[in-house]
């Protein structure tokens, strides 16, 4: 996990404090953005309690990683685990909860079974796709829908994986805290439960479309005037058969907004009053998705409850440190029955 000092750390500050302004000038009554959880910068050893607490692996489709928390690292031991994946492989919540990220990183302060802990995650990707130029932008970071202080459900999409900050390649640094501080990931991760997919928690909710109908769920993300045209970066797809899909690259699409619909939404003043990090359900022909919309509806899902991905245990388990010395000494984690990522 690599570490910004000077004009890099006062670069970040900067942009971190850019983000949370716009978020609560773009939604005054969300709830205050959790405080990340700290880990201590010391060559002492960190605590090595067997704790199992019941997680959604935070990546699709990964399936080898190394045990490297406590590693001495010089002057500090290192305080999660490193799992390598390509770039832009999708990062799922670990834990229904409250959500907290900035440039890079994110955290989770858990709710119901996962009251009490917390997971954090950093290196998200910070370059354009196919290259290595820091320039990528929050699109290809995080999820378009997202806001610090926003309920995650587990197994949400949350960003991508990248080697931002310098990092040897591409990896997400994992870690898991808990009431007394930072804890092993290691036997949490090797048990936590995969999946193909990120959970679609927009796509889940709101009136589904009509046969002859596809409902694109999206953030808007530019209008030409002239042509009548939104662009909307993508979130989820649901059909009226009932599938739903979410995103799981950064995508974006151009629908043409008919009058009726473009004075729903207010004009073009009540466009550029459209937040770009909440939901639009737009309704458009099956056969066309880049056809004229139907009709739209503004996003319920943060009123509903979403469905998470189900977890057999319910309960974290700890054991003495002595106990947990072969899993530290191992070097992979089981094979992943759900193959390569789907990008």
């Amino acid at each position: 996990m690599t570490r910004l000092h000077g004009a890099h750390a006062s670069a970040l500050v900067a942009l971190v404090t850019f983000w949370s302004a716009a978020g609560a000038a773009a939604n005054s009554t969300d709830a205050r953005p959790p405080l990340p959880p700290v880990s201590p910068i010391a060559p002492r050893p960190l605590p090595l309690e067997w704790v199992q607490v019941p997680l959604v692996f935070p990546l699709v489709g990964v399936s080898r990683w190394s045990a490297c928390y406590n590693q001495n690292r010089g002057y500090y031991r290192h305080s999660g685990v490193d799992i390598p994946a390509p770039k832009m492989t999708p990062i799922v919540a670990s834990m229904t909860g409250r959500l907290g990220f900035k440039i890079y990183s994110y955290w989770i302060v858990g709710e119901g079974q996962w009251t009490g802990w917390q997971v954090l995650g950093t290196h998200l990707n910070d370059d354009t796709p196919g290259t290595n130029d820091g320039r990528g932008g929050r699109d290809f970071m995080f999820a378009p829908n997202l806001r610090p202080g926003d309920r995650v459900v587990a197994g949400q999409l949350i960003g991508y994986v990248g080697n931002s900050t310098n990092a040897t390649g591409p990896h997400l640094h994992f870690e898991l805290h808990g009431p007394g501080g930072v804890r092993n990931p290691t036997p949490s991760l090797r048990t936590a439960q995969r999946v193909s997919r990120p959970v679609s928690v927009v796509g889940q909710a709101g009136e589904p479309p009509v046969p002859g109908e596809v409902r694109v769920d999206g953030v808007p993300r530019g209008y030409h005037a002239g042509q009548r045209v939104l662009t909307v970066q993508v979130v989820s797809r649901r059909w009226a058969d009932g599938r739903v899909m979410a995103a799981t690259r950064p995508e974006q699409v151009r629908l043409s907004l008919p009058a009726e619909v473009l004075e729903e939404l207010g004009g073009v003043a009540g466009l550029a009053e459209l937040a770009r990090d909440r939901v639009l359900h737009l309704y458009v022909p099956h056969r066309n998705t880049g056809a004229a919309v139907v009709r739209l509806a503004a996003s319920e899902y943060r009123t509903k409850p979403a469905a998470p991905v189900q977890i057999a245990s319910t309960a974290p388990v700890v054991r003495p440190a002595d106990e947990l010395r072969t899993l530290v000494a191992g070097s992979s984690a089981p094979a992943d029955p759900a193959g390569p990522p789907r990008m």
